[in-house]
């Protein structure tokens, strides 16, 4: 093996310098590698090499290794050689070198998004249905969107970290993507924050998903704004006496602005004869 990974016979190789038959170089920088057998002898210790080691073997092939050398001594414990062993890890290093690219790629693309993204493993019940989900990683812009920082949220679940999380339809959301591995997009309104977002799930593995946030509140306030102008509109041209068409208008700002309770009282000529409300109790109503 030896034989081939250099490119010289034993009968070739017999009475030359070590450096022209093991020529060695750093895989990243192209500059020579300190060369193992020199420090063996010279401090009497096992030496492996560093990382990144290419082998150029005499017809210029290289190949990733791995070795480690051991000095040789005496009876004497005198140091009077040493032996190395070297073995081609070619495949196993662009493997490894891939999979770093792939990992560095994927940290600098979720570092810089404007989307906030988030993975995440499903919490399921003891029938199976997914009831929450914890957080295995957030880029950036999550932390911005949620107000949370990474290492508070790692290894948490969503319902002891993010308000109201519990009344929103998301980890089942997340379980049906886990589950049939269909990935899906939602508009998900969150109450605690007044936003809407716009989410992208996809199945990473066997109960774990990723997310893509999108901050799209600007998007729907202009969308309700217009539904809620062009439903008044439609209201006032109707031929509804005005307390009706009071009512009406008010039921359709409550659907658009998604509140619990809303209520209105017009003023004329220094009364309000005009007053209609929407979810508020009996009780509050009578306190008023």
């Amino acid at each position: 093996m030896s034989e081939k990974l250099t490119g010289w016979t034993i009968a070739e190789a017999f009475g030359r310098p070590l450096t022209e038959i093991f020529h060695i170089i750093n895989a990243q920088t192209r500059q020579l590698a300190s060369n193992p057998v020199d420090r063996a002898i010279r401090e009497g210790v096992v030496v492996g090499l560093a990382n990144h080691t290419t082998l150029i073997a005499r017809d210029g092939t290289e190949y990733q290794i791995a070795d480690s050398c051991a000095p040789i001594r005496d009876q004497r414990g005198k140091v009077i050689g040493a032996v190395l062993i070297f073995r081609d890890v070619t495949e196993e290093y662009r493997s490894s070198e891939q999979l770093r690219q792939s990992e560095e790629r994927y940290r600098l693309l979720t570092e810089h998004a404007i989307s906030a993204i988030a993975v995440q493993d499903l919490v399921f019940d003891d029938l199976g249905a997914p009831v929450d989900f914890v957080f295995l990683d957030v880029n950036p812009a999550f932390e911005r969107h949620v107000g949370l920082r990474k290492n508070d949220l790692i290894g948490r679940s969503a319902g002891a970290m993010i308000p109201g999380i519990d009344k929103m339809p998301v980890a089942a959301i997340y379980g049906k993507v886990a589950l049939t591995g269909e990935s899906v997009s939602f508009e998900q309104y969150w109450p605690a924050k007044d936003r809407y977002f716009m989410i992208n799930a996809y199945k990473l593995g066997p109960g774990r998903t990723a997310a893509v946030f999108d901050d799209i509140t600007e998007l729907k306030v202009s969308e309700n704004h217009h539904r809620l102008s062009k439903r008044v509109l439609e209201i006032l041209n109707g031929a509804e006496d005005f307390q009706t068409s009071i009512q009406r208008i008010l039921q359709a700002i409550k659907e658009v602005i998604c509140c619990d309770a809303i209520g209105m009282r017009l003023e004329k000529d220094g009364d309000y004869p005009y007053f209609a409300e929407e979810g508020f109790s009996a009780d509050f109503l009578g306190a008023v």
